[in-house]
């Protein structure tokens, strides 16, 4: 009886029996996965030219910081 995976371990014996491409497909999309979510984490300094102009205005002390917040939160609901 076979209970394990490619060198009979413990592990996913089913996965690697249907096809080895199906193993790396599956950690392709988990990494892409990862990629996506990492990228979009950190776009909208960048992406958005009003944020960051109302990010240089609260650096200079031009807003409050319950003004940058409210404004901000606004920005980013669009």
């Amino acid at each position: 009886m076979h209970s394990g995976g490619p060198a009979g371990g413990a592990g996913p014996g089913w996965l690697w029996g249907v096809s080895p491409v199906v193993p790396l497909l599956f950690v392709a999309g988990v990494v892409g996965f990862g990629y996506l979510l990492v990228r979009s984490a950190g776009t909208d300094s960048v992406d958005d030219p009003a944020i960051e102009r109302l990010r240089r205005r609260y650096a200079n002390g031009e807003v409050s910081d319950e003004e940058f917040e409210r404004r901000l939160d606004r920005l980013r609901e669009n």
